[in-house]
Order: C-alpha cells, then sequence, then structure tokens
C-alpha cells in the first residue's frame, strides 16, 4: 500500500514542526528577560563595539568602539 502523503506534504509538516519547536524554544528563553533595574550608574562592558551603517559612513559600514555611562 502506496502513502498518500507526497514528499513535499511530508517536508511542509517537518518544516511546520521544526518551526513550532523553535518558537517554543525562543518564547520559553525571551519571557522571563523582564528584570527590574534598580537604581545607580551603569556602564557598557569593556571592549563593546557597535555596528555603524549609513551614506557619511566610509565604505557603507564599519565596526566602531563603545563606551556609555548611564545614571
Amino acid at each position: 500500500m502506496q502513502s498518500q502523503f507526497g514528499p513535499r506534504l511530508v517536508l511542509a509538516l517537518d518544516k511546520a514542526v521544526v518551526f513550532a519547536i523553535l518558537l517554543g524554544v525562543h518564547l520559553a528563553l525571551a519571557g522571563p528577560a523582564g528584570a527590574a533595574l534598580e537604581s545607580g550608574v551603569y556602564l557598557t562592558v569593556s571592549n563593546a563595539t557597535v555596528a555603524e551603517r549609513g551614506d557619511q559612513v566610509p565604505n557603507g559600514s564599519r565596526v566602531v568602539p563603545l563606551s556609555a555611562s548611564l545614571t
């Protein structure tokens, strides 16, 4: 007896299952990330960088050091 499900349907179902698993993992890890901040001074980590892009940036993009202090 031959399967009623073609290879395209099986592949689509496989992709849907993988997507559902990845979405569940993402929601489980990203959900509780709402920690309250206490008052004080906050500094960027040492050697922090930021990617800068735009028309005025040489070669269209560059990575530059970032240092910030927030109170």
